[in-house]
């Protein structure tokens, strides 16, 4: 896969990331604010997630994901399942 193919589909990625946290975020019925102060960010960090704008950092995980082979899928997990 070329640099460019890889980049167009992390980049497609992270805009479904963006989606599903704008979409789940507005099912719950809540403001960025209060998604932002239960897991203690300010509503700007949550805007900046919504609208990619924090694209940099997630594209790099992503990219070292790819890299390393890792799926996604297999190491997301709940909250309480992390402690």
């Amino acid at each position: 896969m070329s640099e460019e193919d890889l980049n167009k589909e992390l980049y497609q990625r992270l805009d479904y990331i963006s989606d599903t946290i704008r979409q789940a975020r507005r099912k719950n019925r809540l403001t960025q604010k209060e998604v932002g102060e239960k897991v203690g960010i300010s509503q700007k960090g949550i805007y900046c997630l919504e609208n990619g704008m924090e694209s940099k950092k997630i594209l790099l995980l992503l990219k070292i994901f790819k890299e390393l082979g890792i799926s996604m899928t297999l190491y997301i997990k709940e909250p309480e399942e992390l402690y």
